[in-house]
């Protein structure tokens, strides 16, 4: 307790003769997966994202009186694995690489590098009619998981400024999540449903993220050609992040909640499953100083290993 508090006033001392924009774009919709098929098949796979977000012209996002904050970039590729170790249990594997710029009016900042790496396991309660020739499919997995504080948390700018914690490609600290997965189907038809919640721990600069809750829902249709297979999506997902903290104090501009319209395009060549997604705002309730969140795009590939069953 101790340490934290001198800490505390060595940064806030040092605070006083320089100033930073403390805000940026938190990721929202960087978790999308869409509908992953569940044919109860190993799946590894590589994808991309990006999103972005605009600041508001304001004081509060400024790094100097020179230098205003006008867009956070995000783009992450990912390496993600699907494992099935025995018939009702699924590990999901996610390590991402992110490369996340600043723009501002005086500099542009970039840093890079291995995000935090999550590792999730499902157990089926639920699994009744596995094949597309089925009338009806009802499928329902419960899991969780961890985060690792893999990512760096600490990166800087030209100046020698400490980047928001929000813009970091890592959080420096260990997170747990509960999460949910609901497929419904009658013969083409289908409903998917993901419910997460996460529980985000503290780093060693006793910054705390906000716990996140995150919902999709999303009505899709399953077409088949001689050559391959297609799947058409849309949805609603919501997102909220509660309030940061940091030396037990709360973060003024931080939290907040997005509903974004998702439509996705999944295809199926032999043993290859094609992923794209667009996600477009439909409503941010955020601080009047956090930057607004614009579409976030995503395309991906993946590969079906293993015995099918």
């Amino acid at each position: 307790m101790k340490r934290s508090i001198i800490l505390a006033l060595v940064l806030s001392l040092y605070s006083l003769n320089i100033s930073a924009c403390d805000i940026c774009g938190c990721g929202a919709g960087m978790n999308y997966l869409g509908v992953l098929p569940q044919f109860n098949q190993n799946l590894a796979g590589l994808r991309f994202q990006y999103s972005n977000f605009l600041h508001p012209s304001s004081n509060v996002n400024e790094n100097d009186a020179a230098s205003q904050v006008l867009e956070d970039r995000f783009y992450r590729t990912e390496a993600w694995l699907r494992y099935y170790p025995a018939k009702k249990w699924q590990l999901f594997v996610n390590v991402p690489y992110s490369v996340n710029q600043r723009i501002e009016t005086q500099r542009t900042t970039q840093i890079e590098g291995v995000g935090d790496i999550n590792i999730n396991v499902n157990y089926t309660l639920l699994d009744y009619g596995d094949s597309i020739t089925s009338n009806w499919k009802n499928l329902l997995l419960l899991g969780g998981g961890t985060g690792l504080p893999t990512g760096k948390y600490q990166q800087r700018d030209d100046t020698k400024l400490m980047l928001p914690a929000g813009f970091q490609v890592g959080s420096g600290a260990f997170s747990y999540n509960l999460h949910l997965i609901h497929t419904l189907r009658y013969r083409t038809w289908g409903l998917n449903t993901n419910l997460r919640y996460t529980f985000n721990g503290e780093n060693e600069l006793t910054y705390d993220f906000g716990n996140q809750f995150s919902g999709a829902m999303a009505l899709f249709y399953w077409g088949e050609t001689k050559k391959f297979a297609y799947l058409p999506s849309a949805g609603i997902s919501l997102e909220h992040f509660d309030k940061d903290y940091q030396y037990e104090v709360v973060k003024e501009f931080s939290g907040g909640s997005f509903v974004n319209l998702t439509l996705g395009l999944d295809l199926y060549i032999k043993r290859f499953y094609i992923n794209t997604f667009v996600q477009i705002p439909l409503s941010q309730e955020i601080p009047s100083a956090q930057p607004a969140g614009r579409a976030n795009v995503g395309i991906g590939v993946a590969y079906f290993f293993g015995k099918e069953e």
